[in-house]
């Protein structure tokens, strides 16, 4: 996920195993300690093979939630499955090095589709469109093509192409603190011009209580992540006509409008704000509004963790004169060309993405990131989500609403983003202004589509 920096652990594991050491533990929240362990699909059963598969996939919820199943489909196939599971970013470094080696070590990668467009581009990955075609090889029913966050769907394909598909989807909304804008009678903002106002009402540092907070630390990630979807409210573009856009209207007013409101409704020393600190700001009760990631939910819900369980409100993210432009962050399961064994790997991305496994994997660990339309529908999942007010309609809308391109997919992003969030960082330290900082990003920065 955009928003998590994972335990630095690499875990290889089998998941027969995982279900006995999930029992003589006390959480399920990390993964073993027991790395290199066998599987356990019972061989030489009629009708299922004796093959393995290898499976890279990155430490988040949703994996966490889909390990204890897997030996389900070990037993339906006979097919075993060694998981590696690594963190954020090492999973895209170890699979960008196996791919571009010709590497035949990975069956199943999982990544997001800035990297899965480039690795797309290069030839390296496996068109499972010509798999969704084939009758012999896809299960309809299972598969339920369909039934995927079509807007995610989109964003793992190009020029009617399929090189990977959906297995959890996250957004961007708008948190409020629903007391903070009772008392003082403020209503929810739905444009950027109300925000800024409702902001500015709400700011009283002197309380310890701040009009809003935001990522402000530079990063493709972490500032950029959040002032794309600005950037993109006021209408800018980071291409026009085969050139950047950067220093346009648009570019200035957006970067303007996100470095005024951090820096004089937000916590001191807003450049430095990351996504964590951001979190516990809001989660504090000390910012009436923030703009972050969709799952950040599950956090500001808990009692245990957060002052304002059961105090969170959740709009879709204001308008700008462009319109609304949440975020799109999801990632993928592929196969790489390169793999020996690409009809077993195709059997377990249909099992894995299945409706009836995302259900039970979301409804058995509380997910917040599904990418399936009838899981989001589905009354034993929504009703986890009971207590948390319109999160799941806000959430469900956000994520069809949002754009597939939200972020450009071109080769360079990880250098644009990074280059782009060190000039809007300074932007919201006061050591440029918006206008100066969008003019030294259209002369320096340089799009490779």
């Amino acid at each position: 996920m955009q928003t998590k920096k994972w335990i630095h652990t690499t875990l290889v594991l089998s998941l027969s195993s995982t279900l006995a050491l999930t029992a003589c533990s006390s959480s399920n929240n990390g993964p073993s300690s027991s790395p290199g362990s066998e599987s356990t699909g019972k061989e030489g059963s009629p009708g299922k093979t004796n093959e393995k598969i290898t499976f890279y996939a990155q430490y988040h919820p949703a994996i966490d939630a889909l390990k204890p199943l897997i030996p389900d489909f070990e037993k339906e196939t006979g097919i075993k499955v060694e998981l590696n599971v690594l963190p954020y970013p090492q999973i895209l470094d170890k699979q960008q090095v196996a791919l571009t080696s010709g590497s035949e070590s990975i069956d199943v990668g999982m990544a997001d589709p800035m990297y899965l467009s480039q690795w797309n581009n290069g030839g390296m990955l496996t068109d499972l469109s010509a798999l969704i075609a084939d009758k012999n090889a896809t299960n309809d029913e299972r598969l339920a093509l369909d039934d995927f966050m079509p807007q995610a769907l989109k964003q793992m394909s190009k020029d009617n192409v399929q090189y990977a598909l959906p297995l959890y989807a996250e957004t961007t909304e708008l948190f409020y603190n629903k007391k903070m804008l009772e008392d003082a009678n403020v209503p929810v903002p739905t444009t950027l011009d109300e925000l800024m106002e409702a902001a500015k009402k709400l700011h009283d540092p002197k309380k310890g209580q701040f009009g809003i907070v935001l990522r402000g630390q530079r990063g493709n990630g972490l500032n950029i992540f959040i002032w794309t979807g600005i950037y993109r409210s006021f209408g800018g573009e980071f291409l026009k006509d085969g050139a950047n856009d950067f220093d346009s209207q648009a570019g200035v007013a957006a970067t303007k409008w996100y470095g005024d409101i951090l820096t004089n409704y937000g916590p001191p020393g807003a450049s430095s704000i990351g996504w964590q600190e951001a979190l516990d700001t809001f989660s504090q009760g000390k910012a009436a509004f923030m703009i972050d990631a969709s799952t950040f939910a599950g956090s500001l819900e808990d009692s245990k963790k957060s002052a304002v369980a059961g105090n969170v409100g959740y709009a879709t993210l204001p308008k700008g004169p462009n319109g609304s432009f949440p975020a799109l962050a999801a990632w993928g399961m592929y196969i790489p060309k390169n793999s020996a064994k690409k009809e077993a790997a195709w059997k377990f991305i249909q099992w894995a993405l299945s409706p009836e496994v995302q259900l039970k994997s979301a409804v058995e660990h509380s997910r917040s990131d599904v990418a399936r339309q009838s899981v989001w529908q589905d009354e034993s999942y929504r009703s986890l989500f009971g207590s948390w007010g319109n999160w799941a309609d806000v959430t469900f809308d956000n994520i069809n609403i949002a754009s597939p391109d939200y972020r450009p997919m071109i080769k360079n992003w990880t250098q644009v983003g990074d280059d782009l969030g060190a000039l809007v960082s300074a932007v919201t330290a006061k050591t440029l202004t918006a206008d100066a900082a969008m003019k030294k990003a259209q002369e320096e920065i340089k799009i490779t589509p």
